[in-house]
């Protein structure tokens, strides 16, 4: 069964919100719950001082994994590229991810930070049998859907399905979308749906 294959988290900006949301303790129980998502990407855009200051899990593992040995020159290079592209473009960005995801910590899942399509292709280059990727966080209609990582971009990654779950995603300001009514997406079981765009 396809919801039994190795899978990938990716959480979109997952931000700090002014209004109180359930997101983000919905996105740690499902993942919590699911032994299949092995691997959890956070992706929190805008996010300057959290990516080139911060020691958590997620930060810790991005450094070890395309700034040091055994990366290839080519993704050190790439990655020195993309914080450079990171400090200049977000000068002046504030937001910061919601504390729940940003502390969030579980022995069985590797947890690493990306933004760009060429960190989840290297990463699959080093665990092809990922078959999953689940794309949470907000907004749905836009960041979830145009990021880098968002879902319509991951549909150039091939031999991966791109999956949601209702709960996990948000419109603005904090609801959950009703992912029956969007023709791009077939339900697949409880509350998981599959884009097929």
């Amino acid at each position: 069964m396809m919801l039994n294959e190795p899978s990938l988290a990716i959480l979109i900006d997952c931000w700090l919100l002014p209004y109180q949301s359930d997101l983000a303790s919905n996105i740690i129980n499902y993942i919590d719950s699911n032994p299949f998502i092995n691997t959890v990407a956070l992706a929190s855009y805008n996010c300057k001082t959290e990516f080139t200051r911060s020691k958590t899990l997620w930060y810790t593992n991005y450094r070890t994994m395309f700034n040091a040995d055994p990366a290839p020159k080519k993704i050190k290079d790439l990655s020195y590229a993309h914080l450079m592209n990171l400090v200049k473009d977000n000068a002046y960005a504030v937001e910061q991810t919601d504390p729940l995801i940003l502390t969030y910590c579980n022995t069985k899942k590797f947890q690493i930070a990306m933004h760009r399509a060429w960190q989840l292709e290297y990463y699959f280059s080093l665990n092809p049998g990922i078959k999953n990727v689940y794309v949470f966080g907000a907004a749905w209609e836009i960041c979830v859907k145009i990021r880098d990582l968002g879902y319509v971009a991951l549909t150039e990654i091939q031999g991966i399905n791109i999956l949601t779950r209702s709960n996990c995603v948000e419109t603005s300001p904090s609801k959950h979308p009703n992912i029956d009514l969007d023709t791009n997406w077939i339900n697949v079981g409880k509350d998981v749906y599959k884009y097929i765009g």
